[in-house]
C-alpha cells in the first residue's frame, strides 16, 4: 500500500465570494445540489480552463455587464485583506490599492505607459477619463487568469501567491546552482 504524507491544499473562500456565488448559481433552498457542488469543485481545481474562468467570472461580475471594474475587484479584495488580518494579526498585509493594482497588472488590461505602483489606477483614470476593466477574454488571454481568480476568491490562495518567492524550496544542489 502507498502512504501519502501530505495535506490537501487549504482553501479559505471569502464570504463575499461565497455569497455572490450563491446569488448566481442555481440552488435549492439556498443549497447547492450535488451537480452544483461538482461544478464548483471541478472549476476550482481547473481554474486555468476557459470554462472554469467563465464560471468564476460570472460570480465576480457584480453588475453582470461582462467586465470586472475597479469596484468589483475592490469588493472582493476587501475580504481578502480582512481574511489576512484575521489569520495573522501581527503581520501587515499589502494594502487594498496595491492588491487591486497588482490584479490589473496581472490582467494586462491597462493602457501602456501610465506607470505602475500605488495610485496608478487613479493616474490612468485622469489620463484616459476611464478606469480599466477586465473582460473574460482578457482574463483568458493574459496567462494569469487562474492566479487572478485565486487571489480574488481565496485568502490562502492570495497569501500563497503573495509569498511565492519565500515558499520556493530547493534541495541543496539546486540551491547552489541557482546562486552561480
Amino acid at each position: 500500500t502507498m502512504h501519502m504524507n501530505h495535506e490537501p491544499p487549504r482553501v479559505t473562500l471569502t464570504p463575499a465570494f461565497v455569497n455572490r456565488l450563491f446569488e448566481v448559481v442555481h440552488t435549492y433552498d439556498g443549497r447547492l445540489d450535488y451537480k452544483g457542488y461538482l461544478d464548483f469543485v471541478i472549476a476550482h481545481e481547473h481554474r486555468s480552463h476557459p470554462a472554469a474562468q467563465a464560471y468564476f467570472f460570472r460570480a465576480l461580475d457584480l453588475r453582470a455587464c461582462g467586465a470586472l471594474s475597479v469596484f468589483d475587484i475592490n469588493f472582493f479584495v476587501r475580504d481578502i485583506v480582512q481574511g489576512l488580518l484575521d489569520q495573522d494579526e501581527e503581520s501587515e498585509p499589502p494594502g487594498l490599492v496595491t492588491i487591486v493594482d497588482e490584479i490589473f497588472d496581472l490582467a494586462k488590461s491597462r493602457a501602456p505607459g501610465l506607470g505602475r505602483g500605488p495610485g496608478s489606477l487613479e493616474r490612468e483614470r485622469l489620463a484616459t477619463g476611464e478606469l480599466p476593466v477586465i473582460r473574460l477574454k482578457e482574463l483568458e488571454k493574459c496567462g494569469a487568469g487562474s492566479i487572478i481568480l485565486q487571489c480574488l476568491i481565496d485568502v490562502q490562495g492570495f497569501w500563497n501567491w503573495d509569498n511565492r518567492e519565500s515558499l520556493i524550496e530547493y534541495d541543496d544542489e539546486d540551491r547552489y546552482e541557482k546562486d552561480v
